[in-house]
């Protein structure tokens, strides 16, 4: 089995299909304009990058060892059972992707949340929430309509 590489520099992108027409009623939804890039002429944040850093429990769960303040890269490997390079990946991941800074302090880095990086992420996911809601309830009603419907013929 081959592993498909959809890092930074792939140009393959998740399709959405929509479900398919039965006998012409079903609603039709396209996700085409789904896309994690920027709109041509827009400042934007790099969406791929920080939601490829958020993909890892390992990374989430340093995160949230970050809210509760800042941390020495020693402390926040002592609840994992990784070695400290492999947490030090991690943190390098979270560092490129603005979602933490490292500062060093003597001999050791210490860490700080840099949550900022995810209002951008926030308000891609909020604005395209209320129409995943409704194309949910579209789809809700359409199926509670073929239950009544349907059973009679």
């Amino acid at each position: 089995m081959g592993r498909h590489n959809l890092g930074e520099y792939s140009r393959k992108q998740p399709r959405f299909l929509p479900p398919p027409r039965e006998r012409g009623r079903a609603p039709v939804w396209s996700f085409k304009h789904l896309r994690s890039e920027p709109s041509p002429g827009r400042v934007g944040v790099d969406l791929d990058r920080t939601f490829s850093a958020l993909s890892d429990p390992t990374r989430r769960a340093i995160l949230e060892e970050l809210a509760t303040g800042e941390m020495t890269v020693g402390e926040l490997a002592k609840p994992f059972s990784i070695s400290l390079p492999a947490i030090s990946k991690h943190l390098k991941v979270l560092e490129e992707a603005g979602l933490l800074k490292r500062e060093k302090d003597g001999r050791m880095y210490r860490c700080v949340l840099d949550a900022t990086q995810l209002i951008g992420p926030a308000r891609w996911i909020a604005r395209y929430s209320s129409l995943w809601r409704e194309q949910l309830d579209e789809l809700a009603d359409y199926l509670k309509s073929e239950g009544k419907g349907g059973k009679s013929g």
